[in-house]
């Protein structure tokens, strides 16, 4: 069954393996997971999130306002957003934090770039000849499962949140 995420995302509930791309050695893997960690990174550092796609909410009312406008002159200014997040995804937040034992919201995304950064730069270094046993494999892809569950939550837990107020703060 898709996750919010998913849904709002477009993706199907599932994807058959023939539509999935499959790398041919472990360093396409690699590179593939540093592009994913890189703009898991980006997210993180910019602490910007745009509307989920909620066709009622009060941001696609101000496609019109000066911000917007703004925006499509190529203008951009600081802004305060402000969203309603649902008190399960409140919980759920506060739920992850204290099971990895962290402070805030950015600390675990960059939990979840770091430890796919490692997993990546370690893949980087195998020889492109090199033979893997089966339990190698299952490490390799344990270390992967980690980071991408907590991503995967984290992005589902976005997807519902709803931007209430968009301003410009004053220069």
């Amino acid at each position: 069954m898709p996750n919010a995420f998913e849904k709002k995302a477009g993706f199907p509930s599932s994807t058959p393996s023939s539509l999935i791309p499959q790398p041919e050695s472990l360093t396409d893997v690699a590179v593939m997971l540093r592009e994913a960690a890189e703009a898991l990174s980006r997210f993180g550092a910019t602490h910007e999130r745009t509307n989920s796609g909620d066709s009622t909410s009060s941001a696609e009312e101000c496609e019109s306002c000066p911000l917007e406008d703004g925006y499509k002159r190529g203008e951009f200014h600081a802004e305060m957003r402000c969203f309603h997040v649902p008190s399960n995804i409140v919980e759920r937040e506060y739920e992850l934090l204290r099971q990895h034992k962290l402070e805030d919201f950015c600390s675990l995304v960059n939990m979840i770039y770091e430890d796919l950064l490692t997993t990546v730069m370690l893949m980087q270094r195998i020889d492109d000849g090199a033979d893997f046993t089966g339990f190698e494999l299952h490490l390799i892809s344990e270390n992967l499962s980690r980071p991408l569950k907590i991503l995967n939550i984290l992005c589902s837990q976005l997807a519902d949140f709803e931007l209430v107020e968009k301003t410009a703060v004053p220069a």
